[in-house]
């Protein structure tokens, strides 16, 4: 696996050994000189997705329409939203996804997350063998991989 800050490296997004990519692009020595605004952390957990918000049980009407797509809760989203949408269902697949693994990167891009959370729109899961969006991994003290 190798590191560069060229946006035009044609082997980026190569995909290599163990799935992960051959290379992957970092902020320069220049940026992270800069500081950074979160901590450097290397370890992160791949917990799933999970509801932000409450959930609730499905209502009668709501399982006599919804059995048939596998759904087992809502999530009640709160008035605050600005969104019209008023919540979303959940199946158990998804209430249950992540592996549990934990995986530990590379210095550079530990520190390229810390001076910049929103750099990386996924990572990659040692277990799973695949980049899933950063929504879906916890860093060891809890706090959301991306935020």
């Amino acid at each position: 696996m190798g590191l560069t800050t060229d946006k035009n490296n044609p082997e980026l997004n190569e995909v290599g050994d163990y799935g992960q990519n051959k290379i992957y692009l970092v902020l320069s020595d220049e940026e992270l000189g800069k500081g950074f605004i979160r901590p450097v952390r290397r370890k992160y957990t791949h917990v799933g997705i999970k509801p932000k918000f409450p959930t609730r049980e499905l209502t009668e009407e709501e399982h006599e329409r919804y059995d048939k797509f596998g759904y087992i809760l809502f999530e009640v989203y709160p008035e605050s939203e600005t969104s019209a949408v008023t919540g979303r269902f959940w199946t158990k697949e998804q209430l249950n996804s992540g592996c549990g693994a934990e995986t530990i990167m590379n210095q550079t891009i530990a520190e390229t997350y810390a001076r910049d959370p929103k750099f990386y729109g996924s990572t990659f899961c040692v277990n799973c063998g695949k980049h899933l969006p950063v929504e879906e991994f916890e860093w060891r003290d809890g706090a959301k991989v991306g935020s």
